[in-house]
């Protein structure tokens, strides 16, 4: 393979690992706010647990307080954390993916920049 073909395979190599980081990026990014919106739903979780049978329950509506019953607020509350765990596990399951896509072009770039620098030194010999 020429000099010139293998560069251009090299720099096809790493700007598709560029692109992967900056996807690895954002789902990094996504998963830090489900992280937070979990441990801020699990606070609220366990207020709602300190509210007895007869207490109020008010949720946030634009700039007016609404009344809510408890078990109704208990239950949106749960599903809530049901939905922000099934994205946490599906933002795992997609950064494993892409570190392994990672490694392996990774693997991939340094054995043709191995090749390129061999062939560059046997170039100039």
């Amino acid at each position: 393979m020429s000099i010139s073909a293998l560069q251009q395979q090299f720099e096809s190599h790493v700007d598709e690992l560029r692109k992967l980081q900056q996807s690895y990026s954002k789902l990094v990014d996504s998963r830090t706010q489900f992280e937070t919106q979990l441990n801020e739903n699990k606070l609220v979780q366990e207020e709602l647990r300190l509210v007895d049978s007869e207490g109020s329950v008010y949720k946030l509506v634009g700039p007016a307080l609404v009344k809510q019953d408890l078990p109704e607020a208990k239950s949106h509350v749960d599903k809530r954390i049901g939905f922000i765990t099934t994205e946490l596990d599906r933002l795992d399951k997609a950064m494993k993916e892409y570190d392994e896509k990672m490694n392996t072009l990774r693997g991939t770039v340094m054995k043709l920049q191995n090749q390129l620098m061999q062939q560059q030194a046997s170039a100039k010999a």
